[in-house]
């Protein structure tokens, strides 16, 4: 056996393996391959995100991207993934959202608005008046959850408060109570609608508004307040149109 192949052979390998775990941390810290490019990885979200607006209005506008200008970016939370602009029978993921309000000025005078979060934006001051409902930013409410995800109650008070264009100190949760739903569906059946097959820990509430008898209903799952759940996480049963859904009953009601 050639013990001096064997050796060098070992040696050549070490050396290898030493230079790939070199280059994994290079490219982790962000000093490999990304070099000084201010759009490359290690750019600014804020930046690039402002830039991309910049870029948004001026197509919109047809003018020169330079005549366009950020002229306030307001860093704030949403209450859920559609950043404050809601669309009829859209569903939204209940969590709450960090994102901006962000004006942007064309030069002349005239000045438009943006909501966005860290994935996505959209351009406000663009939307018709009878295409989506336009929400404020969570503020300073006192029954705010502490985790990513509302309170059951308060995410309730805060949908319809949106949905109605009305504050939410004019909105009252009437019944709350802690079931458990015989499927994924909650209590809500589309036809041919799937299901996933397993009980789930939910509750159903109902809400008004000062000077209406109407009560609007809620079906919901509960979820781990520092997590984002997989899907939507409450169903506003009154917005749906009667005739393309099934109404269920909870299997128990624990709470």
């Amino acid at each position: 056996m050639n013990h001096k192949r064997l050796l060098m052979g070992g040696i050549i390998g070490a050396a290898l393996a030493a230079i790939t775990v070199v280059s994994a941390v290079a490219a982790f810290d962000g000093t490999s391959g990304a070099g000084d490019d201010p759009n490359g990885p290690g750019a600014d979200d804020s930046q690039t995100v402002q830039r991309d607006m910049r870029q948004d209005l001026a197509g919109r506008l047809g003018v020169d991207v330079e005549t366009v200008s950020i002229q306030s970016f307001e860093d704030v939370t949403w209450p859920d993934s559609c950043m404050g602009v809601h669309y009829p029978y859209a569903t939204c993921l209940a969590a709450l959202t960090d994102g901006f309000v962000a004006i942007l000025s064309d030069g002349r005078g005239q000045t438009y608005v943006y909501h966005g979060s860290r994935l996505d934006f959209v351009a406000v001051s663009f939307l018709d008046g009878d295409e989506a409902l336009i929400g404020e930013p969570v503020g300073d409410e006192p029954e705010a959850p502490g985790g990513r995800v509302a309170d059951p109650r308060w995410a309730v008070r805060q949908h319809l408060s949106e949905a109605l264009g009305i504050a939410i100190e004019g909105v009252t949760v009437e019944s709350f109570e802690e079931v458990q739903w015989p499927d994924g569906c909650r209590g809500v059946y589309f036809k041919d609608a799937l299901c996933t097959q397993a009980i789930v820990e939910g509750w159903r509430a109902t809400a008004m508004v000062p000077g209406s008898d109407r009560v609007y209903v809620y079906h919901g799952q509960i979820v781990d307040a520092e997590l984002v759940p997989e899907g939507d996480y409450l169903t506003a049963v009154w917005e749906l149109d009667a005739n393309e859904y099934r109404l269920g009953e909870p299997l128990a009601v624990t709470g």
